[in-house]
């Protein structure tokens, strides 16, 4: 949670000083000691007053505090960067929220890029609902026209949309006139080396079968003398 003690939304004014001495009894307020004593939480006190009547401000995409607009954002899984303008962040905060229930959809994703980019998204998929038999043929690509990047380094929004569609999409992005292409990083070699997995061909006679994606190696034991069928030992495995 983003450090907001030096934060004060619009609307929140700090008590005034000898808020908490005037509500003393008389006997005890009369008294110099007690008022010294009193005094002593008065600036606190005040302090926190202010926070708490404060609070619906802090929960305002306008009115929040930048640090606490970025933590809102994760709320909603969304990663708001501080290298955005302090009026993109706000906009990506308000957009985010309403699309939540559109994620995964041609509008939630326009919406979203929309917020980021502060320009014009067009967003053709080939799908749709149709009658049996009346469905156009589709070659399973999401094709997304950027009017401009908002400054927004290009491979991250690539990252973003391939994040956003479905796993067996395929991704073509354009900003402004030219196509993004994916540029392979350390991370992509070091996941397609753990997760490739060898021809059966490959593997015969080595006694243990391929590795499943992303899971252990799977060895067979070594076959023994009154293992198998055909042995003598009636054996029915």
């Amino acid at each position: 949670m983003p450090d907001l003690s030096a934060a004060r939304p619009l609307g929140a004014a700090a008590p005034g000083p000898g808020w908490l001495a005037e509500q003393l009894p008389r006997p005890l307020a009369e008294d110099a000691f007690v008022a010294r004593l009193v005094g002593l939480f008065d600036e606190v006190g005040g302090s926190l007053r202010a926070r708490i009547d404060g609070v619906e401000h802090h929960l305002d995409p306008g009115l929040a505090p930048s640090p606490f607009v970025r933590w809102m954002a994760t709320w909603i899984g969304v990663a708001v960067s501080s290298s955005l303008p302090e009026e993109r962040q706000r906009s990506v905060l308000r957009a985010a929220g309403p699309l939540l229930g559109w994620q995964g959809t041609t509008k939630g994703l326009a919406g979203l890029l929309g917020a980021l980019t502060g320009g014009a998204v067009e967003i053709r998929d080939g799908g749709g609902v149709y009658r049996e038999g009346e469905a156009h043929p589709s070659d399973h690509t999401v094709r997304i026209r950027l009017e401009q990047s908002g400054g927004i380094d290009e491979q991250q929004l690539l990252a973003l949309v391939r994040a956003e569609v479905p796993a067996d999409a395929l991704v073509e992005l354009v900003v402004d006139t030219h196509t993004v292409e994916h540029e392979a990083d350390e991370a992509d070699e070091a996941d397609e080396a753990e997760t490739s997995v060898a021809a059966p061909e490959a593997l015969a006679g080595e006694g243990y079968l391929p590795p499943l994606r992303g899971g252990p190696e799977i060895e067979l034991p070594p076959d023994e003398p009154g293992d198998g069928p055909g042995d003598g030992s009636g054996s029915d495995r």
